[in-house]
């Protein structure tokens, strides 16, 4: 009888449960829906970072190795899943561009789930579906999701990781903490800094399952050993390449970066300078292995860059978030604010707001190894912002509730004010955000005529070498690769062009004459050597004119 009763009582259950995720399906169906609709809406050129992430990826599919843009041995720079992940959707049939992008919005897509797995398991299934939507819909999140950038892969396995050590925490199951610590170690083949979240959701498994600190120290050990298991295989190659142990390849050209901006150097300098003598010192002018070779790390200069680096990063950040519309701005941090103090806390909140107040803490850490800061940088913080921004909204939909079923008693209005009021919060939010969305630097669409300027010279010059330019992404469509203008003199560089072997010279009449006095000359006046000839002389909107010249030999 028992049996039949549980029977009866499961087979109820079932259709509960399947309403109970229709919701969530539903908002990955928008998730999907409005990320192929940014794809769709115009013509994209890819970013300049992502210019070197897809022809790793290219050379990887067609079994050329680890090699980037500049062709200077092995690229070290960048960890490898990212490229990994764009080579297996290449070698599916489309090109590495269009590659990249779909790997992006696949996991751009699938951010919401954590994400509103993190609000539920908080607040309650409605603010985890509202913090579902405002990811599904987020302009940044968005415009990342088909943006040649690791962000938006990154930030889904980061979360997830989030996730399912917040669950080992409340559960204490290994399961669940290896299942951490492979995602987690997923994420830190996109980016490295995915290491300091692994460590700290470890140390909040243990604080959690501190009565039985025995077994939680076990949990915890499953994560990092889950983790070091995926994480080792990079770790392997990076020593055999470079001949010492290293977590990374980027914290060399942090480093080099920081201190000679510290120096006074300019950016262009640091990064394109070279010497009478032709010899490279710029950080973009030389290998990675070269880069990683020539870096002796000091205490001294470290203390500096990270006290420099943490004031400078943290204002950038709270600027961008407070003030940048595409990000939410104010209405989204009052939204935060909201949902952190509109209600008082009891002692399981109060350790829930803990463990998301740590996350957010141990996710600008990062920010202080480098004196520089991309708007990017702020993506990985806006869904655990969004969290927090849900229960703002669902927070403001009960007062004005409650207002309304106070002034107007019986009325059946009170519901409706709910509603009404998170949809103008949500919405309103979400409609300035996609306004602005075109200003955020880095999800700013370059101008086609650059990529129809490279798919040209690709017809045109088949096979082409090396193509000296301020940007990439010429040379990434030409199937070339790509040298810097050095920051120099107009003699020293001429001179450096002719030993570097250089086939063509991409100029902008606007856009390059910061980076050294000489480009603006040359633009105006033509290279001033013989073996120059002006081939292409294309208008853009963004660059004015771009000249082409061929270099011979």
């Amino acid at each position: 009888m028992k049996a039949a009763v549980l029977e009866r009582s499961s087979d109820r259950s079932q259709p509960s449960q399947v309403r109970g995720w229709l919701p969530i399906a539903s908002i990955l169906v928008v998730s999907v829906a409005a990320r192929i609709a940014c794809l769709l809406a115009r013509p994209m050129v890819i970013e300049s970072e992502g210019a070197y992430y897809a022809r790793v990826a290219e050379n990887l599919a067609a079994g050329v190795g680890w090699i980037g843009m500049h062709a200077w041995g092995v690229q070290l720079l960048y960890p490898p899943l990212f490229p990994l992940l764009i080579a297996g959707v290449h070698l599916m049939g489309p090109n590495v561009e269009l590659a990249a992008r779909l790997v992006s919005l696949f996991f751009g897509s699938l951010l919401v789930i954590p994400v509103f797995l993190i609000a539920e398991g908080m607040y309650g299934q409605r603010v985890g579906q509202i913090a579902a939507l405002m990811t599904a819909l987020h302009p940044v999140l968005v415009g990342a999701s088909v943006a040649v950038l690791s962000e938006a892969s990154y930030t889904f396995f980061l979360f997830t990781g989030i996730l399912c050590s917040i669950l080992a925490a409340r559960s204490q199951y290994r399961w669940t903490a290896l299942g951490a610590g492979v995602v987690f170690g997923l994420a830190y083949l996109i980016r490295p800094e995915a290491l300091l979240l692994t460590l700290v959701t470890a140390a909040i498994v243990v604080l959690y399952g501190w009565k039985h600190r025995s077994k939680a120290i076990q949990v915890a050990i499953c994560q990092i050993a889950a983790f070091a298991i995926l994480a080792a295989p990079y770790v392997v190659f990076l020593k055999v390449q470079t001949g010492q142990f290293r977590l990374e390849g980027k914290s060399s050209s942090n480093f080099l970066l920081s201190q000679m901006l510290m120096q006074g150097m300019s950016l262009n300098q640091v990064n394109y300078a070279i010497d009478d003598d032709l010899t490279p010192r710029g950080l973009n002018m030389r290998s990675d292995l070269e880069v990683i070779h020539s870096t002796k790390f000091d205490l001294a200069t470290s203390m500096r860059m990270i006290r420099t680096a943490a004031g400078q990063n943290t204002r950038l950040l709270f600027i961008y978030l407070t003030k940048e519309q595409a990000c939410g701005g104010a209405l989204l941090m009052g939204l935060v604010m909201l949902g952190l103090f509109g209600s008082a806390w009891n002692r399981e909140r109060a350790a829930g707001e803990g463990v998301l107040i740590t996350i957010l803490v141990f996710l600008v850490v990062p920010l202080f190894s480098l004196i520089f800061f991309n708007s990017r940088f702020v993506i990985p913080f806006l869904p655990l912002l969004i969290v927090w921004a849900a229960k703002g909204v669902d927070e403001f939909a009960k007062w004005s509730q409650d207002t309304a079923h106070n002034l107007l008693p019986g009325s059946g209005w009170a519901t409706r004010t709910g509603l009404i009021a998170s949809g103008c919060a949500l919405g309103g939010m979400l409609l300035i955000g996609w306004a602005t969305v075109q200003n955020f630097p880095d999800l700013r669409r370059d101008d086609l005529a650059v990529k129809t300027l490279g798919l040209q010279l690709k017809r045109q010059f088949p096979g082409i070498g090396k193509i000296m330019d301020v940007s990439p992404i010429p040379a990434f469509y030409a199937g070339a690769v790509v040298r810097n203008y050095p920051y120099t003199d107009s003699s020293t560089a001429l001179r450096y062009i002719a030993a570097s072997k250089i086939d063509l010279l991409v100029l902008r009449e606007h856009g390059s004459e910061m980076l050294t006095p000489y480009l603006k000359d040359w633009q105006t006046n033509g290279v001033p050597d013989p073996r120059a000839e002006l081939l292409l002389t294309v208008p853009t909107q963004e660059y004015g004119q771009i000249k082409v010249y061929r270099w011979r030999q």
